[in-house]
């Protein structure tokens, strides 16, 4: 997803004991819309019931949005936005509109504003406590002047993260904990890797949301002593959903500070640009909480292998059993793979087909089954 850069302009001028930073400007590009369509009606006819008609269908599409961020929830919480459904629209046109005798029914076109939506439809929820999630963040920087990484203790990014999303009402699960059990060095594979690695891990530690964070710093005007140099920081984020691996959003941010200390203006220019994507990650957090993963899909972890041919045939076997459509594998490795199923019937399907696969030089048994996922493992004989 095309995601906005916000850059913000600081002046930092560093002295031995302090610095001072002195706000410049701060530039947001508009929101992409996403083009949608609807139907509406309303009673009578003319001018009133036509526009009418049509804020029915803006709240109809309005609705079909809350439905799948919000499934299974109370609706009558959400009425505010409903009424307030026009206000989630850039722009429409009227496709189509027809009439009876005393009614109008139309047809739209519109452009909805569907980041916004997801802000509100998140600050409900909040509101409502409806979600309090326990949240992993894994994190990493490079400052420039280049210095030595200290994955031991939590830096810049990683501070900035959980001291900003703990004060929402989010858990997030101390560095102590992390780093005892997710080592620093499997870090970088969880960063730039598949989403479903950080998740296979974040599910050891009851984890509902991994926030992944990388961050780096550039001199881009470098001076003469005495003189300001020109920093830009770059903080990339992956918000990924631990039950099924999905990332629910990936934004970015960009600060640029001038600094005479190259040093403490990077730490100051990522943290800068790490605070600017604290909105979209409270919005990601709080849908990713409330949604759940897509009730027409099984989850399924095979643990004792990771060899392509063997996985593959074993989920071949199993979607054949479930008359499923098709399966995608979100993760291997580790002896242990994992993969998304298209199945929305009942979970006991599985259950009951897969100790009956033929496997050879083994069986399947079936460790664990929670809501709609399934953990099967692969006995050597």
């Amino acid at each position: 997803m095309a995601r906005s850069i916000t850059i913000q302009r600081r002046i930092i001028v560093a002295g031995i004991a302090a610095v001072l930073s002195i706000a410049v400007a701060a530039r947001a590009a508009q929101e992409t819309p996403v083009s949608v369509s609807g139907e509406g009606a309303a009673a009578g006819l003319g001018p009133a019931a036509r526009s009418s008609a049509i804020q029915d269908a803006q709240e109809a599409i309005v609705l079909d949005r809350l439905e799948k961020l919000a499934p299974s929830r109370d609706f009558s919480i959400f009425t505010p936005l409903l009424q307030a459904a026009p206000t989630f629209f850039q722009s429409f046109k009227l496709l189509r509109e027809t009439k009876t005798e005393d009614s109008t029914r139309v047809e739209i076109e519109g452009q909805l504003l569907d980041r916004k939506l997801k802000r509100e439809i998140a600050g409900v929820a909040l509101e409502q406590n409806f979600v309090t999630p326990r949240i992993i963040v894994i994190a990493r920087e490079q400052l420039t002047p280049e210095s030595p990484g200290d994955l031991a203790k939590p830096g810049i990014i990683e501070k900035k993260l959980q001291e900003d999303l703990k004060r929402i009402q989010f858990e997030i699960v101390s560095p102590e904990a992390l780093r005892e059990k997710i080592p620093p060095e499997k870090w970088e594979e969880c960063i730039t890797g598949p989403p479903e690695y950080s998740a296979m891990l974040a599910r050891d530690l009851l984890a509902d949301i991994v926030v992944l964070a990388a961050g780096t710093t550039r001199i881009e005007d470098e001076r003469a002593a005495g003189k300001l140099n020109r920093v830009r920081a770059e903080v990339g984020l992956r918000v990924v959903r631990v039950e099924d691996g999905y990332v629910l959003d990936a934004p970015k941010a960009e600060a640029v500070v001038h600094c005479v200390n190259p040093g403490e203006g990077s730490a100051q220019a990522i943290e800068d640009a790490c605070g600017r994507l604290i909105g979209d990650a409270k919005t990601a957090v709080a849908l990713g909480a409330l949604s759940g993963a897509p009730e027409g899909a099984l989850l399924v972890t095979i643990e004792g292998t990771s060899e392509s041919a063997q996985a593959n045939g074993i989920l071949d076997a199993i979607q054949r059993c479930l008359n499923a459509d098709k399966h995608e594998i979100l993760y291997q490795g580790d002896q242990r793979v994992r993969a998304r199923i298209d199945f929305a019937g009942p979970v006991g399907q599985i259950v009951d087909c897969a100790p009956g696969i033929p496997v050879p030089n083994g069986r399947l048994v079936v460790k664990s089954v929670v809501d709609r996922d399934v953990t099967l493992i692969l006995e050597r004989k």
